[in-house]
């Protein structure tokens, strides 16, 4: 299925095969770019790579997902990006945002400004504001702490090597 193939407005896109879903734009060729408002809803699929406006995946394995709005529920994702993402009871890898709301989820990695989280087990928390219970092994300070005691492991282990 290429991009041209992919249903949106409503339409899901059931298959069971690993797809690239793009919008192509109106006139530069540029995926993901705004000149046409575009939503897509994914259900029961997987999908390699998808770059939308607004995108809705429910029960569905994906690799990348790029859009402004991003709403995951009960899936397994690599990467999350948008300006308002919402997960709800998933796993993903790297979840990024501006507006970050998670529930009932695992992630690796949780990136935004603002994140609202609910039952979420997490290894790292980056975030303006946290609201919620979130079970994380580092948090902000703590991935802080982390980068500068392996960054001076890094620096004393060259010098000692010369």
């Amino acid at each position: 299925m290429d991009s041209s193939a992919a249903r949106s407005a409503g339409g899901p896109a059931d298959e069971t095969e690993s797809e690239d879903v793009a919008r192509e734009s109106g006139g530069n060729g540029v995926p993901g770019s705004s000149d046409v408002d575009e939503r897509f809803q994914i259900t029961n699929s997987l999908v390699r790579h998808v770059v939308a406006d607004d995108i809705d995946m429910q029960n569905t394995a994906t690799g990348v997902v790029q859009a402004e709005a991003v709403s995951l529920q009960q899936g397994l994702t690599g990467v999350a990006a948008g300006h308002e993402v919402s997960v709800t009871e998933s796993a993903t890898w790297l979840v990024v945002g501006g507006s970050v709301d998670t529930n009932y989820s695992v992630s690796q990695w949780i990136v935004g400004g603002q994140i609202e989280a609910e039952q979420v087990a997490s290894v790292v928390v980056v975030g303006g504001r946290v609201n919620g219970n979130v079970n994380t092994l580092l948090d902000t300070k703590g991935a802080a702490i982390c980068g500068l005691v392996i960054g001076l492991c890094y620096v004393l282990f060259r010098l000692i090597r010369r």
